[in-house]
């Protein structure tokens, strides 16, 4: 698997729409993250921080809007821009980006083995599917040979995180979506998965972009971060500054101020 390891990428995204109907979910928002980067998304449920996700990798149409990767050749057009849906432009995005989602349950298939759905990505872009590669993508999540056969079912929510981690990570992306990859799991493991993703990111020169509601989560994860609100972006600043308390916008301070906690009145 070395030899797909890739060049870092980062990407840029502007003026950034998204609409449901009559609903308008994301309206104008720019973010930019550096080849090896890590930016973070933040903002109350329904801000339209997951949305932005999926706008990013294809999964929902934009309604307008330009994203490019960031390459050491200067900026490069994005497979699926413009709503190109071809195979060779699917086949694409998913060597560029890869997105891990929220619900370790719900993400890994039932009937599968761990070996069936880390060589899938393999099998579907030609590309030789050996045990050999799928050991080592467990053993980079910290996962050894031994659960190469296993069923989701035979895991805890953190390892299933960490094989959906691995899976994305198959086609040696530079670039990985994390859409609150630890709110469904315990605080304990949290911070294992976290460790985990900065070490990879490290390890592979990933750039990261994560969503999360959770200020501590982000700050621990990512250097700058941008603050959503009713589907625009309000602020971007970075984690030390927030965790400084150095916001400017009232959305921001009002998420600073939720994430300090209930303190009961003497």
């Amino acid at each position: 698997m070395a030899a797909l390891k890739p060049s870092p990428t980062g990407l840029q995204a502007e003026a950034l729409s998204v609409r449901f109907g009559d609903f308008q979910a994301v309206e104008n928002v720019s973010l930019r993250v550096e080849p090896g980067g890590s930016l973070g998304l933040v903002g109350e449920s329904g801000s339209g921080k997951s949305t932005v996700l999926r706008a990013l990798c294809g999964l929902v149409p934009l309604q307008a809007g330009r994203i490019e990767a960031l390459t050491a050749q200067g900026p490069q057009p994005w497979p699926l821009a413009q709503g190109r849906r071809s195979a060779a432009t699917v086949r694409a995005a998913a060597r560029l980006v890869q997105i891990v989602f929220q619900d370790p349950y719900a993400a890994l298939h039932p009937r599968h083995t761990l070996d069936q759905m880390l060589s899938e990505p393999l099998a579907i872009h030609g590309l030789p599917r050996s045990g050999a590669a799928v050991v080592q993508a467990l053993q980079e999540v910290g996962l050894d040979a031994s659960f190469r056969f296993r069923y989701a079912h035979q895991l805890s929510g953190g390892q299933r995180q960490r094989v959906a981690i691995a899976r994305a990570l198959m086609l040696r992306p530079p670039i990985l979506l994390l859409d609150e990859p630890t709110s469904a799991l315990d605080v304990s493991v949290q911070a294992e998965i976290l460790n985990l993703l900065d070490a990879l990111r490290r390890q592979h020169g990933l750039t990261l972009l994560m969503v999360s509601h959770d200020l501590a989560v982000v700050s621990h994860l990512c250097r700058r971060v941008v603050v959503m609100r009713r589907g625009q972006a309000v602020e971007t600043l970075d984690t030390a500054d927030l965790a400084h308390g150095q916001a400017q916008h009232e959305d921001t301070l009002a998420l600073l101020r939720a994430a300090s906690g209930y303190q009961r009145d003497r």
